[in-house]
């Protein structure tokens, strides 16, 4: 290690590879904090990652900024000046990025630490032929042919994957009506930049979507008649379902006593 002339080691001329391996020991706060103390380590925290928190951290809105809890350290801290995308609601995250929309249904990924900002393609730029309709107040109307229409959908359940590296991403969402799940779910990736909907299953039929996840280029979601659908993104942008699984055509129910529930999903925070 270089050093000063006094004779003091200068941290800043630490080789990149040895800081790689010291970031990726960090947890998020004070990997956010040592690349900012020169410009060398901001450099190789570019290619370095925290250690993973699987604990997630609660967010409250405030008008201009958002608070945010991290239940390890027992500690709040500010984001910086989010303006206007401070009002955003936040539906899923991923690492250190929130998945957000307006009151006019547009979606952006945001990156409250930072704050950088994705923006996401607006609900028109989508291959379905679905006209939506926003009126601005958080909530959409669909209008799907001249006979069949939606009124007052919401956002329901989503799900939000950002490589860090590279800011690929892959956002997927479906729609709740009076409060309901809906069968049709959206997606949009970095290369598609544009809205495609989830085909429906290979036996022709739909089911609502209750919930959703996704691991390792898979999108795994719980329907309304029990069974879960997995559908592999690995391949590109048109996703391919996978249908031998032991829950394709069987219920998926864990037992707990005196209750029942299905996949769960951890709530909106810091993962």
């Amino acid at each position: 290690m270089a050093t000063d002339d006094d004779g003091t080691p200068n941290w800043s001329e630490l080789v990149t590879d040895i800081l790689s391996l010291v970031f990726k020991q960090l947890s998020f706060t004070d990997f956010a904090r040592a690349k900012t103390v020169c410009s060398s380590w901001y450099f190789a925290s570019k290619s370095s990652s925290p250690r993973k928190n699987h604990t997630p951290w609660l967010i409250l809105y405030q008008d201009t900024h958002w608070l945010m809890f991290n239940s390890d350290e027992e500690k709040f801290y500010r984001t910086v000046y989010l303006g206007r995308f401070a009002e955003c609601r936040g539906v899923a995250s991923c690492g250190s990025w929130v998945l957000v929309f307006d009151k006019e249904i547009n979606f952006y990924i945001i990156n409250p630490f930072t704050p950088q900002l994705i923006r996401l393609p607006p609900l028109e730029y989508s291959n379905t032929g679905t006209k939506f309709e926003r009126p601005g107040n958080y909530s959409f109307d669909i209008l799907f042919d001249d006979r069949h229409r939606t009124n007052r959908a919401i956002v329901g359940n989503s799900v939000l994957w950002v490589d860090e590296k590279t800011k690929d991403y892959l956002v997927v969402w479906s729609y709740k009506e009076a409060f309901v799940p809906s069968p049709y779910i959206y997606y949009c990736s970095k290369r598609g930049q544009e809205w495609f909907e989830i085909p429906a299953s290979t036996c022709g039929k739909l089911f609502r979507c209750l919930d959703m996840a996704y691991k390792d280029d898979k999108l795994y979601i719980l329907t309304s008649n029990g069974s879960i659908r997995i559908l592999d993104f690995s391949l590109g942008d048109l996703p391919r379902q996978i249908d031998n699984h032991p829950y394709s055509h069987r219920p998926f129910v864990t037992e707990f006593p005196n209750h029942k529930m299905g996949m769960r999903q951890p709530r909106l925070g810091m993962s």
